[in-house]
């Protein structure tokens, strides 16, 4: 996938909007995720969505679709956002304070996450209603964001 086939994306933002964001949070984001909110501010994969294989099933024809990439600011719903995802998900403290940004999420609520500490720039899958260990999706952002699949590419969507 490529950021060209991103719909509903953000307005444009500035270097010092993400500055502001890492301070208020008290971390900092990966180049490539910088990068990807400078490009899109978020948004919405293009039409049916994109997919990935969730690691840590080994299953190949499992797949869950991404719903949408949180940016720092919109100016229609204010939980499509990083700092009001973070307000509006009942656990978004306890995530952030492990060093877990949601930075997406899928059709069930469930968050696509960046680590902050520990594997630094990794990407995890949190299940938001049960009580079990995160998912490991992918070593960087973009690594992660480059191995999402158009819904013809998936297997068994």
């Amino acid at each position: 996938m490529n950021m060209t086939q991103m719909t509903d994306l953000g307005p444009p933002l500035e270097e010092r909007e993400i500055e502001a964001f890492e301070k208020q949070i008290g971390y900092g984001l990966s180049k490539e995720y910088r990068n990807f909110l400078l490009a899109t501010n978020g948004g919405d994969p293009e039409d049916a969505g994109h997919f990935f294989v969730r690691e840590a099933l080994r299953q190949p024809n499992v797949w869950t679709r991404v719903r949408f990439f949180y940016g720092l600011r919109r100016t229609d719903v204010e939980c499509w956002t990083l700092k009001g995802t973070l307000e509006t998900l009942w656990s978004g403290e306890e995530l952030l304070a492990k060093g877990l940004l949601p930075v997406a999420t899928d059709d069930f609520g469930n968050q696509i996450c960046l680590c902050l500490k520990g594997e630094v720039g990794s990407v995890q899958f949190w299940i938001h209603d049960r009580d079990v260990p995160n998912e490991r999706l992918a070593g960087s952002f973009e690594e992660f964001f480059e191995g999402l699949k158009y819904k013809s590419e998936a297997k068994g969507t």
